[in-house]
């Protein structure tokens, strides 16, 4: 292997005698290059994600690592399957002895909603209905109510005594709380 430069040539003959000089010049024009994509996120709906890296040279070998995530599959692939948080290496090689290394970021989003209810608990004779408040419950993104009454609203009326299940989905990291009463 020779390194990007100008190199001559001089071939000589069994008798001694100078029968060429050449010059040629030798260029490194594709300097390899690794790419692991980019940063990516795992929460409570997508549990796995497949990481798609590139290299500039199409015979590159693939080789992922991780010292704080978990691969599942692919680890000598372009596209790894990981479930797990952390920093991902990438690694690509060629034949020649050539190697270049990127990483990327995936993080978790496990944020579960922060259930406070409002309101009397308790159905008595002078007082035959309660209203049930959650809409001062806490998220990192939108919230849907579902109350085991059916209902999808942040406050419920009830005239019952019961079991009352509210379950509170977080919409950016679908990840729920829930809370029986």
């Amino acid at each position: 292997n020779l390194s990007s430069g100008t190199y001559s040539v001089v071939v000589i003959d069994a008798n001694g005698c100078l029968a060429k000089v050449e010059n040629i010049v030798v260029t490194d024009s594709d300097q390899l290059s690794a790419n692991a994509g980019v940063d990516a996120t795992i929460d409570c709906n997508v549990t796995s994600i497949q990481l798609m890296g590139s290299s500039s040279d199409a015979n590159a070998v693939f080789s992922w690592t991780t010292n704080d995530g978990n691969i599942i599959s692919g680890a000598n692939t372009s596209a790894p399957e990981v479930n797990t948080s952390g920093t991902y290496i990438l690694e690509v090689s060629t034949s020649n002895g050539c190697s270049a290394i990127d990483s990327l970021v995936v993080t978790l989003n496990n944020s579960t909603p922060t259930i406070n209810l409002l309101g009397n608990d308790t159905i008595t004779c002078e007082n035959p209905s309660i209203i049930l408040d959650a809409s001062t419950s806490i998220s990192t993104g939108d919230i849907d109510f579902i109350w085991s009454t059916g209902e999808i609203t942040s406050t419920i009326e009830i005239e019952s005594a019961g079991d009352y299940i509210l379950t509170l989905t977080d919409n950016l990291s679908g990840c729920s709380s829930e809370l029986s009463f």
